[in-house]
């Protein structure tokens, strides 16, 4: 019986993080035949990159030399990272989702929320008004309130914090910024 709650709760939870996936995947990409200006320069970090920009303004491409690529459209992005991590960024919502290279997917709502489902079969849900609940793949449920206490409890499991995943997506954009 507590393998077909769990089972339940992850299908569930799987279910609900492709909707939003989906709802959250509206980054439309372009590309154009028609004058492309191509231009490198060194960042401060001393890493090489290369940006092209289609004749659409707002629009380009930022690539690392480490291989990952940006796709800019507008303030809105999808970064693919060389070793399988994809992350979609929406600037009307004020969302995001990552795809890591582990299987893990992390999505942000524009209302606040979260949703993360880990590669070891852990979901955590955390709510805009502050409280979550992880569930566990041995079936184990923990409830909490606050992002503060989330993030610590994320930190004692060597995890990533939510904290951790936002300051991710604002250095990208801060980097989008001086780039483009």
């Amino acid at each position: 019986m507590k393998k077909k709650f769990l089972l339940t709760a992850i299908l569930t939870s799987a279910l609900l993080l492709t909707a939003c996936g989906q709802k959250n995947n509206s980054t439309s990409q372009s590309s154009s035949t028609t004058e492309k200006t191509t231009s490198s320069s060194k960042s401060s970090s001393t890493e090489e990159k290369t940006t092209e920009s289609s004749s659409k303004e707002n629009t380009g491409f930022l690539t690392y030399s480490d291989g990952s690529k940006i796709t800019v459209n507008g303030k809105d992005f999808k970064l693919t990272n060389s070793n399988g991590m994809t992350i979609t960024y929406n600037d009307d919502k004020k969302s995001y989702a990552i795809h890591e290279a582990n299987g893990s997917t992390i999505t942000k709502n524009g209302d606040g929320s979260y949703a993360i489902v880990l590669a070891s079969g852990d979901n955590i849900a955390f709510k805009s008004n502050g409280t979550y609940v992880v569930t566990t793949a041995s079936g184990s449920i923990k409830t909490g309130n606050g992002a503060d206490e989330l993030n610590k409890y994320l930190s004692e499991k060597g995890l990533s914090t939510i904290s951790d995943y936002d300051k991710k997506i604002s250095d990208i954009l801060e980097f989008i910024k001086k780039n483009k």
